[in-house]
């Protein structure tokens, strides 16, 4: 188990990892420190076997309001390790997010690179660094792959906040909930529709969608599916699978 951390709390439970941001009192907003730490909670979730899903939520009334900007020593100065919200640690397993207020800069890009986003009512998005005179860097380049160019754009280039109802309009989020149910409803979620699954398939049928999408050609992106899929062939959840379906029983799965 990782840990014991200072700005985040991790627990698995059953076949989940569960990360929460805790800096509530700055909106969850994040500096190097956060990053490590969080980098040690998803190396665990795609280290065990015994995890097959992640969710990741946060403390208090935000989400998260990005990179700190507020002038405080960063506990750990240097280059930022590797993350998820700007694609740079790659973890297969899916990662299902449950978001309340707000996910700006750096934290809407988190919520982005997460696999499914579950988010109250009151839940914004958006990139404000224009506004401030900063860049980002993973608003150019999430929001136009994740939705209508120009719709991007627009969001980009005015530093606007996106609604919930909005967000679920194009496409951003998966669901919209009352304010203060988002993690439950992202646990409902993941305990109805994605843990009843073969944890092997789903964990390929990600790396070949994040591999695939990589790739300049259809094609090619068959040609990665197919080294992918061979994974799956003589695993004990195949075998399962297919005597499940003949003895017309629930498969009982366990992620080997």
């Amino acid at each position: 188990m990782p840990g014991p951390f200072q700005w985040i709390i991790y627990e698995q439970k059953g076949h989940i990892g569960h990360i929460r941001l805790n800096r509530p009192e700055k909106l969850n907003s994040y500096h190097n420190g956060v990053l490590y730490e969080m980098l040690e909670c998803w190396t665990e979730i795609r280290d065990n076997d015994d995890i097959w899903v992640a969710v990741l939520s946060a403390e208090g009334r935000g989400f998260c309001a990005g990179h700190d900007i507020s002038g405080e020593r960063d506990p750990r100065p240097g280059p930022e390790p590797p993350s998820i919200h700007y694609g740079t640690f790659d973890l297969y397993k899916p990662i299902v997010t449950a978001c309340q207020g707000y996910a700006l800069g750096g934290g809407a890009s988190l919520a982005l690179g997460c696999d499914i986003r579950i988010v109250s009512e009151d839940f914004q998005l958006g990139y404000p660094q224009p506004s401030y005179g900063a860049m980002s860097l993973g608003g150019p380049q999430r929001l136009p792959r994740m939705t209508h160019w120009g719709k991007a754009m627009e969001w980009l280039l005015t530093a606007s906040r996106i609604p919930a109802q909005e967000c679920l309009h194009w496409g951003l989020v998966n669901k919209v909930v009352p304010n203060g149910q988002q993690l439950d409803a992202a646990f409902e979620f993941v305990e109805e529709k994605i843990l009843p699954n073969a944890p092997i398939p789903i964990r390929l049928f990600k790396e070949a969608a994040v591999r695939g999408s990589r790739q300049p050609y259809l094609a090619e992106a068959i040609q990665v599916g197919m080294l992918v899929a061979a994974k799956n062939r003589g695993t004990a959840d195949a075998e399962e699978g297919i005597r499940a379906f003949r003895e017309r029983r629930k498969a009982a799965w366990t992620g080997r």
